[in-house]
């Protein structure tokens, strides 16, 4: 009997603990004026009871409150999930503390809020008015710029809306970030609901950027009226002032061939596998990833790795992110590079440095990887390249074709008969590729013997090659940057490039390198001089290049692309 009760509690403990519920608190901005309200959302996934929210008016006035639940059966069983959304206006300046909050059996975890100081004076004129800020205002050329823009009003309001920022003066890229955020605040003693959006502004060129007034416009209903949106009502129309950027160009102690202006950047390497097993003729996987923030993907440079010799390297596609985060752009570019020692011995692999610039601390700093020494051992008997198919890249058949040939080369004395039974497979593989690229032919020529041709495009771009080779022959980098954006979106239609640094981040080879010394002409403080015949033989080069990949292919598998 008392076992069959210890039983019995064991069990409501565990369907306790199974029930116990997980509380996450949100904060949509964890810094706020004291005259702002702040909304904090509790969500609880599984049972909970009703919460009891009167710790939160030591230090906050509690404005409102709401609830929200949702149930889904996943694999057949049920899961709640129940939010509050809190609305706050702090009683003091500091850093407060929101306390946990009981929900049954189960606290929230505590949160701190930092509170400033009132955010205005008087008030302007009006029901409502718009505010811009943007942080900073004399930034570096390509380096990111908050912008904010601030709707207030003191009217209940419907068919509201915002208009773009807008460049109308100098060059620049603008990306919105993450949804719009609604609180209250007051000004001048009066109340207003304020809603917020934010971007971010990347200046193309140093000088002045002129951004234009963004116009909010909303109807306003009579006064004492339910049916607004049937009883007419007034428009209001609201302009915000003009803002203007001071955009500094490239200081001149940088001295890296890629301009970077970030908040923070990182370079970080990972080697899957024990080192020290390396082997003559197997590939190794090297990932390296370059992290930044305050930067786009696109403006992330390639990632130059060295190799010493007597081993290759065969890297994959780079794989591009850029996301937003904490109210800033963070990216990301993650390189896999699969390395193959052709002998036994010791190899060094050389340090990577990659320059850029401090936008908080103004001044230059270095991402760096040090030098790597691995022991390469000689080649086991029988071995083939691909014996570790969970390290290579996603190009790894054709790696390993490559490295399985020499690998025959090399050990031909060792291998004995596993070596003949191999290549009998790879014949045998390569044989029945052959047939399906060559049956993929003749399904595409079928296909397109009655199709009709191409349709004529909608607003074709707008290149001349004759134009870039008069740019270049002139050494005039501004006009040279525009024709190569021209012939970008001849190139990508669709998703062409933006910014003389996307493009860069697209190319590879000497088109690109001199994609690098256009952009330091276009943005150095110096305004050094530019020659434009390097970039137009390396122009002729590219396009060459892409007329042989576009050609139709023999009919046997693609080469390798080695460096």
């Amino acid at each position: 009997m008392v076992r069959v009760l210890q039983a019995l509690l064991l069990w409501a403990l565990l369907a306790g603990a199974q029930a116990m519920a997980a509380i996450d608190v949100r904060i949509e901005r964890e810094t706020v004026s004291i005259s702002d309200s702040l909304r904090v959302v509790f969500t609880v996934s599984g049972e909970a009871q009703q919460p009891d929210f009167s710790p939160l008016e030591q230090d906050f006035e509690l404005l409102g409150t709401s609830r929200n639940t949702s149930v889904t059966i996943v694999n057949g069983r049920m899961e709640q999930t129940a939010s509050w959304t809190v609305d706050l206006m702090p009683r003091r300046v500091g850093k407060l503390t929101l306390p946990p909050i009981d929900f049954g059996n189960e606290q929230s975890p505590e949160r701190i809020v930092t509170v400033t100081g009132a955010s205005g004076g008087t008030a302007p004129d009006g029901e409502v008015f718009l505010e811009v800020e943007a942080d900073p205002v004399s930034p570096y050329v390509q380096a990111q710029t908050h912008f904010t823009v601030r709707v207030f009003r003191a009217v209940s309001m419907s068919q509201a809306s915002l208009t773009e920022p807008n460049i109308a003066e100098g060059d620049a890229v603008i990306e919105r970030l993450g949804e719009d955020i609604a609180y209250e605040t007051t000004r001048g003693g009066a109340r207003f609901s304020v809603v917020e959006r934010r971007y971010v502004i990347f200046p193309q060129r140093s000088g002045t950027i002129v951004i234009d007034p963004l116009v909010f416009e909303g109807r306003v209903g009579r006064r004492g009226s339910f049916f607004d949106s049937f009883s007419g009502g007034r428009i209001v129309r609201v302009r915000s002032e003009t803002m203007e950027l001071e955009v500094k160009p490239i200081p001149d102690q940088f001295n890296g061939q890629v301009w970077l202006p970030a908040e923070r950047v990182e370079l970080t390497e990972d080697w899957p596998g024990a080192n020290s097993e390396w082997r003559a003729g197997e590939p190794l996987t090297r990932t390296l990833t370059l992290k930044a923030r305050g930067l786009t993907a696109s403006q992330l440079p390639e990632i130059g790795m060295g190799t010493p010799d007597g081993v290759r390297q065969y890297p994959d596609q780079p794989q591009l992110e850029t996301r937003s985060a904490d109210g800033t752009q963070i990216s990301s570019r993650r390189e896999t590079i699969a390395l193959i020692p052709a002998q036994a011995g010791e190899f060094t692999l050389p340090a990577i440095e990659i320059p850029w610039w401090n936008t908080r601390s103004d001044q230059l700093e270095y991402a760096r990887l040090p030098a790597r020494t691995a022991q390469v051992l000689p080649a086991g008997e029988g071995s083939i390249a691909g014996t570790n198919p969970q390290i290579l890249p996603r190009t790894e058949s054709n790696i390993a074709g490559d490295t399985q040939r020499d690998t025959q080369r090399d050990t031909r004395d060792q291998s004995g008969s596993a070596e003949i039974g191999t290549s009998v497979v790879w014949k045998g593989i390569s044989a029945a590729f052959a047939l399906l690229w060559l049956a993929t032919l003749a399904a595409w020529w079928w296909s397109r013997r009655d199709a009709p041709g191409p349709a004529e495009p909608i607003s074709k771009p707008v290149f001349v090659a004759s134009d870039l080779q008069r740019a270049c022959a002139a050494h005039d980098a501004a006009a040279a940057q525009t024709e190569l954006l021209h012939w970008a979106k001849t190139r990508w239609p669709g998703n062409a490039a933006r910014s003389l640094g996307e493009l860069t981040a697209r190319l590879d080879g000497p088109l690109q390198q001199e994609l690098h010394r256009l952009s330091r002409a276009r943005f150095s403080a110096s305004n050094e001089d530019w020659d434009g015949d390097a970039l137009w033989q390396a122009f002729q080069s590219e396009t060459k290049r892409s007329r042989v990949k576009q050609k139709p292919a023999a009919p046997e598998l693609e080469p390798l692309y080695r460096t």
